[in-house]
């Protein structure tokens, strides 16, 4: 009864890590989504109000082109984070239930 247990137990834990790694996935995609279409905006406002002026349109290109690599960049790396938390977490758990059946 309690293998039973401890095998829901462990079950459940990393059913909790994929869920969390996927709300994880979401909630980073929802971010750069947003901050991308936050960006579009400002720009086309800034255009539509003739700021800058047209002999700066390539520094506020080139602005924008690092703002969004940068932000590309972020995303991988914390896609990466995740992805190695997850991976050790389930690592772990399922040496905990080799050790527990051992």
């Amino acid at each position: 009864m309690a293998d039973e247990q401890q095998e829901a137990v462990l079950r459940k834990s990393l059913d909790a890590v994929d869920r969390g790694r996927r709300w994880a996935m979401l909630g980073v995609g929802a971010v750069f989504v947003a901050t991308v279409l936050a960006l579009g905006w400002f720009i086309s406002t800034a255009q539509q109000s003739r700021a800058p002026a047209p002999e700066f349109y390539g520094a506020v290109k080139m602005f924008t082109v690092g703002v969004v690599a940068q932000m590309l960049l972020t995303a991988v790396c914390t896609a990466m984070v995740m992805f190695n938390s997850a991976r050790m977490t389930r690592a772990i758990l399922q040496r905990i239930e080799l050790i527990k059946r051992g």
